[in-house]
Protein backbone atom coordinates (compact mmCIF):
# COMPACT_ATOMS: atom_id res chain seq x y z
CA UNK A 1 0.00 0.00 0.00
CA UNK A 2 3.01 2.30 1.08
CA UNK A 3 4.59 2.00 -2.59
CA UNK A 4 1.30 2.82 -4.28
CA UNK A 5 0.78 6.13 -1.97
CA UNK A 6 4.62 6.73 -2.48
CA UNK A 7 3.98 6.39 -6.62
CA UNK A 8 1.17 8.45 -6.69
CA UNK A 9 2.99 11.01 -5.39
CA UNK A 10 5.38 10.61 -7.56
CA UNK A 11 3.46 10.76 -10.54
CA UNK A 12 1.33 13.61 -9.07
CA UNK A 13 5.01 15.56 -8.94
CA UNK A 14 6.19 14.89 -12.55
CA UNK A 15 2.69 15.62 -13.67
CA UNK A 16 3.00 19.11 -12.13
CA UNK A 17 6.20 19.58 -13.75
CA UNK A 18 5.47 19.34 -16.89
CA UNK A 19 2.59 21.23 -17.18
CA UNK A 20 2.97 23.69 -14.00
CA UNK A 21 7.12 23.84 -13.19
CA UNK A 22 6.57 25.83 -9.84
CA UNK A 23 3.37 24.25 -8.99
CA UNK A 24 5.39 21.15 -9.56
CA UNK A 25 7.93 21.35 -7.28
CA UNK A 26 6.24 23.12 -4.66
CA UNK A 27 3.97 20.14 -4.66
CA UNK A 28 7.41 17.95 -4.83
CA UNK A 29 8.43 19.68 -2.17
CA UNK A 30 5.72 18.98 0.10
CA UNK A 31 5.54 15.24 -0.82
CA UNK A 32 9.09 14.67 0.59
CA UNK A 33 7.77 14.88 4.10
CA UNK A 34 4.09 13.45 3.63
CA UNK A 35 4.68 10.76 1.01
CA UNK A 36 5.18 7.24 3.21
CA UNK A 37 8.33 4.78 1.98
CA UNK A 38 8.56 2.44 -1.37
CA UNK A 39 8.60 -0.68 0.16
CA UNK A 40 10.14 -3.38 -2.25
CA UNK A 41 10.15 -6.46 -0.15
CA UNK A 42 13.12 -7.01 0.95
CA UNK A 43 13.94 -3.33 1.20
CA UNK A 44 12.44 -0.34 2.04
CA UNK A 45 13.39 2.90 1.15
CA UNK A 46 12.54 6.43 1.90
CA UNK A 47 10.13 8.83 -0.60
CA UNK A 48 13.46 11.39 -1.17
CA UNK A 49 16.06 8.82 -2.29
CA UNK A 50 13.87 7.28 -4.69
CA UNK A 51 12.01 10.16 -6.44
CA UNK A 52 15.14 12.41 -6.63
CA UNK A 53 16.59 11.17 -9.19
CA UNK A 54 13.35 11.38 -12.11
CA UNK A 55 12.55 14.47 -10.40
CA UNK A 56 16.15 15.82 -11.21
CA UNK A 57 15.95 14.17 -15.10
CA UNK A 58 12.37 15.98 -15.55
CA UNK A 59 13.79 19.75 -14.24
CA UNK A 60 16.90 19.07 -16.67
CA UNK A 61 14.24 18.21 -19.58
CA UNK A 62 12.16 21.31 -18.39
CA UNK A 63 14.70 23.73 -17.91
CA UNK A 64 17.75 22.46 -20.07
CA UNK A 65 19.56 23.80 -16.81
CA UNK A 66 21.43 23.09 -13.35
CA UNK A 67 21.10 26.53 -10.98
CA UNK A 68 23.90 27.16 -8.66
CA UNK A 69 22.77 28.54 -5.08
CA UNK A 70 24.90 29.48 -2.39
CA UNK A 71 24.10 26.23 -0.27
CA UNK A 72 25.38 24.45 -3.39
CA UNK A 73 28.79 25.89 -3.06
CA UNK A 74 28.68 25.00 0.57
CA UNK A 75 27.77 21.84 0.19
CA UNK A 76 29.99 21.08 -3.22
CA UNK A 77 32.78 21.97 -1.13
CA UNK A 78 32.28 20.02 1.67
CA UNK A 79 31.87 16.79 -0.62
CA UNK A 80 34.91 17.40 -1.76
CA UNK A 81 36.91 18.09 1.32
CA UNK A 82 35.58 14.68 2.40
CA UNK A 83 36.75 12.87 -0.68
CA UNK A 84 40.32 14.02 0.00
CA UNK A 85 39.89 12.78 3.54
CA UNK A 86 38.76 9.88 2.34
CA UNK A 87 41.81 9.05 -0.10
CA UNK A 88 44.18 10.07 3.03
CA UNK A 89 42.77 8.17 5.37
CA UNK A 90 42.61 5.10 3.21
CA UNK A 91 46.40 5.97 2.96
CA UNK A 92 47.08 6.60 6.31
CA UNK A 93 45.25 3.34 7.79
CA UNK A 94 45.53 0.98 4.77
CA UNK A 95 42.03 0.09 4.48
CA UNK A 96 39.06 1.64 3.20
CA UNK A 97 35.51 0.76 4.20
CA UNK A 98 33.94 3.60 1.82
CA UNK A 99 30.50 5.05 2.92
CA UNK A 100 29.43 5.12 -0.45
CA UNK A 101 25.87 5.70 0.88
CA UNK A 102 26.94 9.32 2.62
CA UNK A 103 28.32 10.17 -0.39
CA UNK A 104 25.24 9.71 -2.61
CA UNK A 105 22.89 11.45 -0.23
CA UNK A 106 25.08 14.57 -0.20
CA UNK A 107 24.99 14.41 -3.85
CA UNK A 108 21.72 14.02 -4.15
CA UNK A 109 20.84 16.57 -1.51
CA UNK A 110 23.05 19.35 -3.37
CA UNK A 111 21.21 18.49 -6.34
CA UNK A 112 18.19 19.01 -4.67
CA UNK A 113 18.87 22.59 -4.04
CA UNK A 114 19.61 22.85 -7.76
CA UNK A 115 16.12 21.86 -8.77
CA UNK A 116 14.57 23.95 -6.13
CA UNK A 117 16.77 27.01 -6.82
CA UNK A 118 15.31 26.55 -11.07
CA UNK A 119 11.75 27.11 -9.81
CA UNK A 120 12.98 30.13 -8.26
CA UNK A 121 10.76 29.83 -5.20
CA UNK A 122 10.74 32.64 -2.61
CA UNK A 123 10.56 33.08 0.86
CA UNK A 124 7.37 33.46 1.33
CA UNK A 125 6.15 29.97 -1.19
CA UNK A 126 8.51 28.11 1.13
CA UNK A 127 6.60 29.55 4.16
CA UNK A 128 3.23 28.59 2.72
CA UNK A 129 4.48 24.82 2.26
CA UNK A 130 5.28 24.45 5.77
CA UNK A 131 2.44 25.69 6.94
CA UNK A 132 0.25 23.44 5.46
CA UNK A 133 3.17 20.72 7.20
CA UNK A 134 2.79 21.99 9.64
CA UNK A 135 -1.16 21.43 10.18
CA UNK A 136 -0.53 17.48 8.37
CA UNK A 137 1.39 17.13 11.29
CA UNK A 138 -0.76 18.43 13.37
CA UNK A 139 -3.69 15.68 12.67
CA UNK A 140 -1.21 13.21 12.11
CA UNK A 141 -0.27 13.86 16.25
CA UNK A 142 -3.82 13.87 17.48
CA UNK A 143 -4.13 10.47 15.94
CA UNK A 144 -1.09 9.06 17.09
CA UNK A 145 -2.37 10.30 20.34
CA UNK A 146 -5.66 9.03 20.52
CA UNK A 147 -5.81 6.01 18.49
CA UNK A 148 -3.02 3.13 19.24
CA UNK A 149 -3.51 1.20 16.46
CA UNK A 150 -2.22 3.71 14.59
CA UNK A 151 1.46 2.59 15.54
CA UNK A 152 0.85 -0.04 12.86
CA UNK A 153 -0.12 2.35 10.23
CA UNK A 154 2.16 4.51 10.95
CA UNK A 155 5.23 1.87 10.51
CA UNK A 156 3.65 0.75 7.92
CA UNK A 157 4.06 3.99 5.98
CA UNK A 158 7.41 5.40 7.34
CA UNK A 159 9.39 3.01 8.63
CA UNK A 160 12.86 2.22 7.03
CA UNK A 161 15.97 0.06 8.37
CA UNK A 162 17.86 3.00 9.83
CA UNK A 163 14.66 4.60 11.92
CA UNK A 164 15.11 2.32 14.80
CA UNK A 165 12.17 4.37 16.62
CA UNK A 166 9.52 3.41 14.85
CA UNK A 167 10.78 -0.56 15.22
CA UNK A 168 10.05 0.06 18.95
CA UNK A 169 6.80 1.73 18.71
CA UNK A 170 5.73 -1.01 16.96
CA UNK A 171 6.54 -3.48 19.29
CA UNK A 172 4.79 -1.50 22.12
CA UNK A 173 1.73 -1.29 20.20
CA UNK A 174 1.31 2.45 20.84
CA UNK A 175 3.18 6.01 20.54
CA UNK A 176 5.27 7.01 23.83
CA UNK A 177 5.13 10.27 21.95
CA UNK A 178 4.63 11.94 18.87
CA UNK A 179 6.30 11.32 16.06
CA UNK A 180 3.99 13.09 13.04
CA UNK A 181 4.88 12.02 9.61
CA UNK A 182 8.34 11.43 10.68
CA UNK A 183 9.95 8.37 11.53
CA UNK A 184 11.38 9.95 14.65
CA UNK A 185 10.20 12.33 17.55
CA UNK A 186 13.50 13.94 17.20
CA UNK A 187 12.50 14.87 13.47
CA UNK A 188 8.96 16.24 14.57
CA UNK A 189 10.14 18.47 17.56
CA UNK A 190 13.25 20.06 15.03
CA UNK A 191 10.46 20.86 12.33
CA UNK A 192 8.10 22.42 15.03
CA UNK A 193 11.09 24.47 16.16
CA UNK A 194 12.12 25.49 13.06
CA UNK A 195 8.26 26.82 11.96
CA UNK A 196 8.37 28.04 14.99
CA UNK A 197 11.28 30.69 14.42
CA UNK A 198 10.71 31.00 11.07
CA UNK A 199 7.09 32.65 11.48
CA UNK A 200 7.88 34.41 14.73
CA UNK A 201 10.92 35.86 13.19
CA UNK A 202 8.83 36.62 9.75
CA UNK A 203 7.79 40.72 9.00
CA UNK A 204 4.27 39.36 7.63
CA UNK A 205 2.11 39.63 10.65
CA UNK A 206 -1.20 37.96 10.55
CA UNK A 207 -3.86 35.70 12.58
CA UNK A 208 -2.79 32.83 10.15
CA UNK A 209 0.70 32.91 11.32
CA UNK A 210 -0.35 33.71 14.88
CA UNK A 211 -2.57 30.24 14.91
CA UNK A 212 -0.18 28.31 12.94
CA UNK A 213 2.45 29.08 15.87
CA UNK A 214 0.65 27.88 18.66
CA UNK A 215 0.55 24.68 16.51
CA UNK A 216 3.89 24.30 16.21
CA UNK A 217 4.10 24.65 20.03
CA UNK A 218 1.52 21.85 20.83
CA UNK A 219 3.10 18.90 17.53
CA UNK A 220 6.53 20.52 19.35
CA UNK A 221 5.81 19.81 23.21
CA UNK A 222 3.67 16.48 21.89
CA UNK A 223 7.67 15.09 20.19
CA UNK A 224 8.99 15.07 23.55
CA UNK A 225 12.12 16.03 22.60
CA UNK A 226 14.96 17.61 24.53
CA UNK A 227 15.73 19.17 21.44
CA UNK A 228 12.38 21.35 20.89
CA UNK A 229 12.37 21.81 24.96
CA UNK A 230 15.36 23.31 25.10
CA UNK A 231 15.37 24.79 21.70
CA UNK A 232 12.41 26.54 22.64
CA UNK A 233 13.75 28.34 26.07
CA UNK A 234 16.93 29.47 23.38
CA UNK A 235 14.21 30.87 21.14
CA UNK A 236 12.54 33.16 23.88
CA UNK A 237 15.71 34.37 24.58
CA UNK A 238 16.48 35.22 21.49
CA UNK A 239 12.84 36.59 20.79
CA UNK A 240 13.64 38.89 23.72
CA UNK A 241 16.95 39.98 22.74
CA UNK A 242 15.42 41.29 19.30
CA UNK A 243 12.29 43.31 21.09
CA UNK A 244 14.94 44.96 23.27
CA UNK A 245 17.01 45.48 20.39
CA UNK A 246 14.39 47.15 18.65
CA UNK A 247 13.59 49.11 21.39
CA UNK A 248 9.37 49.58 21.29
CA UNK A 249 7.84 52.12 22.56
CA UNK A 250 5.39 49.89 23.98
CA UNK A 251 4.02 46.65 23.88
CA UNK A 252 1.12 45.82 21.59
CA UNK A 253 -1.82 44.37 23.22
CA UNK A 254 -2.12 41.82 20.70
CA UNK A 255 1.49 41.01 20.92
CA UNK A 256 0.60 40.63 24.96
CA UNK A 257 -2.49 38.07 24.07
CA UNK A 258 -0.72 36.48 21.93
CA UNK A 259 2.02 35.50 24.66
CA UNK A 260 -0.86 34.40 27.07
CA UNK A 261 -2.26 32.47 24.52
CA UNK A 262 0.88 30.87 23.92
CA UNK A 263 1.67 30.12 27.91
CA UNK A 264 -1.70 28.43 28.05
CA UNK A 265 -1.33 26.28 25.15
CA UNK A 266 1.80 25.11 26.21
CA UNK A 267 0.59 24.80 29.94
CA UNK A 268 -2.31 22.70 28.89
CA UNK A 269 -0.42 20.61 26.50
CA UNK A 270 2.13 19.43 29.77
CA UNK A 271 -1.24 18.79 32.29
CA UNK A 272 -2.37 16.54 28.84
CA UNK A 273 0.55 14.96 28.46
CA UNK A 274 0.88 13.87 31.82
CA UNK A 275 -2.66 12.74 32.29
CA UNK A 276 -2.05 10.78 29.38
CA UNK A 277 0.74 8.96 31.06
CA UNK A 278 3.79 10.52 28.97
CA UNK A 279 6.76 11.25 30.74
CA UNK A 280 6.85 15.07 30.00
CA UNK A 281 8.72 16.07 33.28
CA UNK A 282 11.31 13.92 32.74
CA UNK A 283 12.28 15.97 29.59
CA UNK A 284 10.82 19.14 31.48
CA UNK A 285 14.10 18.17 34.19
CA UNK A 286 16.63 18.84 31.42
CA UNK A 287 15.84 22.35 31.86
CA UNK A 288 17.57 22.86 35.21
CA UNK A 289 20.89 20.98 33.35
CA UNK A 290 21.00 21.03 29.79
CA UNK A 291 24.24 19.90 29.09
CA UNK A 292 23.11 16.34 31.15
CA UNK A 293 21.00 15.76 27.37
CA UNK A 294 24.75 15.11 25.99
CA UNK A 295 25.65 12.48 27.86
CA UNK A 296 24.19 9.72 27.01
CA UNK A 297 25.99 10.29 23.64
CA UNK A 298 29.31 11.47 24.61
CA UNK A 299 29.62 9.46 27.61
CA UNK A 300 33.43 7.73 27.77
CA UNK A 301 31.99 4.75 28.40
CA UNK A 302 28.88 3.80 27.30
CA UNK A 303 28.26 6.64 24.90
CA UNK A 304 27.77 5.71 20.74
CA UNK A 305 29.96 8.39 20.19
CA UNK A 306 33.07 7.64 22.40
CA UNK A 307 34.71 5.53 19.32
CA UNK A 308 33.81 8.31 17.30
CA UNK A 309 35.54 10.67 19.42
CA UNK A 310 38.59 8.83 19.13
CA UNK A 311 38.88 8.85 15.52
CA UNK A 312 38.10 12.38 15.39
CA UNK A 313 41.18 13.35 18.49
CA UNK A 314 43.43 10.87 15.51
CA UNK A 315 42.35 12.93 12.54
CA UNK A 316 41.41 16.43 13.45
CA UNK A 317 42.21 19.00 11.13
CA UNK A 318 40.47 17.38 7.66
CA UNK A 319 39.00 14.23 9.66
CA UNK A 320 38.62 10.71 7.28
CA UNK A 321 35.80 11.50 5.24
CA UNK A 322 33.23 8.59 3.82
CA UNK A 323 35.92 5.77 5.59
CA UNK A 324 34.77 3.56 8.26
CA UNK A 325 37.83 2.83 10.08
CA UNK A 326 36.46 0.72 13.04
CA UNK A 327 32.91 0.71 12.06
CA UNK A 328 32.00 4.09 13.87
CA UNK A 329 29.30 5.83 14.40
CA UNK A 330 28.48 8.75 13.08
CA UNK A 331 24.59 9.59 12.71
CA UNK A 332 23.55 11.13 16.38
CA UNK A 333 25.60 14.34 15.96
CA UNK A 334 25.68 17.19 13.81
CA UNK A 335 29.08 18.17 14.60
CA UNK A 336 30.54 14.68 15.22
CA UNK A 337 29.87 13.91 11.57
CA UNK A 338 31.14 17.35 9.96
CA UNK A 339 34.56 16.12 12.30
CA UNK A 340 34.39 12.82 11.17
CA UNK A 341 33.98 13.23 7.61
CA UNK A 342 35.97 16.68 7.08
CA UNK A 343 37.62 17.87 10.45
CA UNK A 344 38.49 20.86 11.48
CA UNK A 345 38.31 22.37 7.64
CA UNK A 346 34.35 21.67 7.42
CA UNK A 347 33.53 23.04 10.43
CA UNK A 348 35.02 26.64 9.34
CA UNK A 349 33.46 25.79 5.99
CA UNK A 350 30.05 25.61 8.05
CA UNK A 351 30.62 28.55 10.28
CA UNK A 352 31.70 30.45 7.09
CA UNK A 353 28.08 29.69 5.54
CA UNK A 354 26.24 30.39 8.46
CA UNK A 355 28.17 33.88 9.36
CA UNK A 356 27.99 35.32 5.29
CA UNK A 357 24.21 34.14 4.93
CA UNK A 358 23.55 35.92 8.33
CA UNK A 359 25.10 39.17 8.05
CA UNK A 360 23.99 39.26 4.17
CA UNK A 361 20.74 39.09 6.08
CA UNK A 362 20.70 40.70 9.51
CA UNK A 363 18.72 43.71 8.21
CA UNK A 364 15.80 41.60 7.42
CA UNK A 365 15.51 40.94 11.02
CA UNK A 366 14.62 37.41 10.16
CA UNK A 367 17.37 35.15 8.77
CA UNK A 368 20.01 35.93 11.99
CA UNK A 369 18.36 34.81 14.56
CA UNK A 370 16.92 31.66 12.50
CA UNK A 371 20.46 30.76 11.40
CA UNK A 372 21.29 30.74 15.01
CA UNK A 373 18.25 28.90 16.18
CA UNK A 374 19.37 26.15 13.54
CA UNK A 375 23.10 25.60 14.54
CA UNK A 376 22.03 25.06 18.35
CA UNK A 377 19.47 23.02 17.44
CA UNK A 378 21.62 20.84 15.08
CA UNK A 379 24.54 19.86 17.94
CA UNK A 380 22.30 16.84 18.27
CA UNK A 381 21.04 15.74 14.86
CA UNK A 382 21.96 15.35 11.67
CA UNK A 383 18.67 17.24 10.45
CA UNK A 384 20.98 19.95 8.96
CA UNK A 385 21.41 17.28 5.85
CA UNK A 386 17.93 16.46 5.85
CA UNK A 387 15.61 17.61 3.19
CA UNK A 388 13.41 19.62 5.93
CA UNK A 389 17.12 21.19 7.14
CA UNK A 390 18.24 22.56 3.18
CA UNK A 391 14.77 23.66 2.36
CA UNK A 392 14.63 25.54 5.33
CA UNK A 393 18.02 27.10 4.76
CA UNK A 394 17.35 27.83 1.08
CA UNK A 395 14.10 29.84 2.22
CA UNK A 396 16.26 31.86 4.35
CA UNK A 397 19.16 32.41 1.88
CA UNK A 398 16.04 33.97 -0.37
CA UNK A 399 15.09 36.49 1.85
CA UNK A 400 18.35 38.49 0.20
CA UNK A 401 18.03 36.97 -3.01
CA UNK A 402 16.16 37.70 -6.06
CA UNK A 403 15.44 35.53 -9.33
CA UNK A 404 17.55 37.44 -11.44
CA UNK A 405 20.40 37.13 -9.28
CA UNK A 406 20.59 33.44 -9.83
CA UNK A 407 23.75 31.96 -11.07
CA UNK A 408 23.70 29.12 -13.50
CA UNK A 409 25.29 26.06 -12.89
CA UNK A 410 25.64 24.35 -16.84
CA UNK A 411 24.14 25.55 -19.61
CA UNK A 412 24.76 23.16 -22.11
CA UNK A 413 23.59 25.49 -25.02
CA UNK A 414 26.48 28.07 -24.20
CA UNK A 415 29.32 25.01 -23.58
CA UNK A 416 28.69 24.68 -27.11
CA UNK A 417 30.39 27.86 -28.35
Amino acid sequence: MSTIIALAFLAGTIYLMLTNYKKGIEFYLFSIFVAPVFNLGVIRIEFFLVSIIPVIIVSFVKKKKLYLDEINIWLIVYISVSMIATIISALKYGTLSFQGISLLGMTLRALLISVIASANLSYREIKEIFIKLVYMNLVAVMVQMLLDCSSSLFYSLYYTESMVPLQEVKNYGYFTRAYGLFPTPIFLGAFSLMCLAMLAFDKEKNKKNTITEIVCLIIGMASLTKTFILGVVVFVCLFLFRTIMRKPKRIKPLTLSILCAAVMVVFLVIYILYKSGYPIFWYLNYLKNPFASLSSRYDSTTGVLNETRQIIMDNPIIGVGYNSIRNEFTGDSFYYSVLHDAGIIGVILFIMFFAKASFRNWKLNTSFFLLFLLSLLNVSSVLFFEPIGLIILYAVVQTSYTAEKKKVLWDPSKSKT
